[in-house]
């Protein structure tokens, strides 16, 4: 899959852009290894994110982790934060990070975590804090598309429970 991405980068060069959505993202399970995870999750983005803004792309809206942060020890939310932090210095004048928590719909993969996990989420929905909600799919590409579409100027963050709540 990420061997497909690669060959869609250097086409890359040649696309007229407004803007850019980054849904890219992998497991380190998925991957093999965390430096196949790290090129899935952080130097592809960062690749396509470069090259769009060098395109002309203004706006930019990208699918994080809530627990992307440069301090936790954890790999992954490590690399998420990262990828957050070097984005933001690539010059778009817009950019949406949307970190949604548990995300809702059809997977092609097997993820026992998310098999067990999710149904308890949904049933326990009414006693949950919104972060905890599960966030659907269709939701998220709304929020993406309406990021870069409207281009609205600045950095913005969008949290789980914001997600849960957008157009409700």
């Amino acid at each position: 899959m990420a061997q497909q991405i690669e060959s869609l980068l250097h086409e890359a060069d040649h696309w007229p852009l407004d803007a850019l959505i980054c849904a890219m993202g992998t497991t380190i399970g998925t991957a093999g290894s965390k430096e196949a995870f790290r090129h899935v999750d952080y130097e592809l983005p960062l690749a396509f994110a470069g090259r769009a803004v060098r395109q002309g792309a203004k706006a930019l809206a990208l699918v994080s982790s809530p627990g992307a942060s440069l301090t936790l020890p954890l790999y992954y939310n490590r690399t998420k934060g990262e990828l957050e932090r070097d984005i933001q210095g690539l010059g778009y004048t817009s950019l949406t990070i949307v970190r949604p928590g548990m995300i809702g719909g059809d997977r092609k993969e097997f993820r026992l975590a998310e098999r067990l996990v999710l149904p308890v989420a949904a049933a326990l929905r009414p006693l949950l804090p919104k972060g905890l909600w599960i966030n659907p799919a269709e939701r998220i590409a709304d929020i993406l598309v309406d990021a870069v579409i409207a281009q609205t100027q600045g950095l913005h963050r969008i949290a789980s429970r914001d997600v849960v709540e957008y157009r409700d």
